[in-house]
């Protein structure tokens, strides 16, 4: 016996007719949402930190696990100098 037309039964539901149907249900969103920024601030308070730990841009990048030129425009987003 083939394998596809095996395999294809498996994957059927019976049920018997005076089993109650059970609809799946949605996950309750989240009434507030949370803070703006909140992460941005986390990051760059942490990027800050790193960079002055370390001695150059390039360590502070490999540290960070981020190319140069990424941790470049997020130093000039922010405005870090």
């Amino acid at each position: 016996m083939a394998r596809g037309p095996m395999l294809s039964f498996a994957k059927r539901r019976f049920s018997r007719p005076d089993e109650p149907r059970v609809q799946k249900l949605k996950p309750k969103l989240r009434t507030r949402a949370p803070r703006e920024g909140s992460l941005e601030a986390v990051e760059r308070e942490y990027v800050e930190r790193v960079i002055k730990t370390c001695a150059t841009l390039r360590a502070a990048a490999r540290r960070l696990g981020i190319d140069v030129s990424t941790l470049w425009r997020m130093r000039q987003r922010w405005g870090l100098g």
